[in-house]
C-alpha cells in the first residue's frame, strides 16, 4: 500500500529469469519517483522465490539500499 501512496509511477521491470529448480532467481529493476523529495528511483534488484508443490514458500529481495535512501531523503 505504500508504494501506491509514497511513490509516482513505482514500476518493476523484469529482466532474466533464471531456474534452479526449487528456486527462482529474477533479475530486475525498480524505478519510479518518491513524492516527497521529487527523486527518481532506478535502482538494481534481485528476487529468490522458492516455490514447493506450485505454491511460494519465500521470497527475499535484495536492492541497491544506498540508492533507495537517498531518494527517499534518509542520507
Amino acid at each position: 500500500m505504500r508504494l501506491a501512496t509514497e511513490w509516482d509511477g513505482f514500476t518493476v521491470h523484469p529482466g532474466e529469469f533464471y531456474d534452479a529448480g526449487s528456486t527462482i532467481v529474477v533479475e530486475a529493476r525498480y524505478t519510479g519517483t518518491y513524492k516527497q523529495t521529487g527523486k527518481k528511483l532506478d535502482a538494481q534488484v534481485c528476487h529468490v522465490w522458492k516455490i514447493r508443490d506450485g505454491k511460494v514458500t519465500s521470497f527475499q529481495q535484495y536492492v541497491d539500499a544506498a540508492q533507495l535512501q537517498d531518494v527517499e531523503g534518509a542520507r
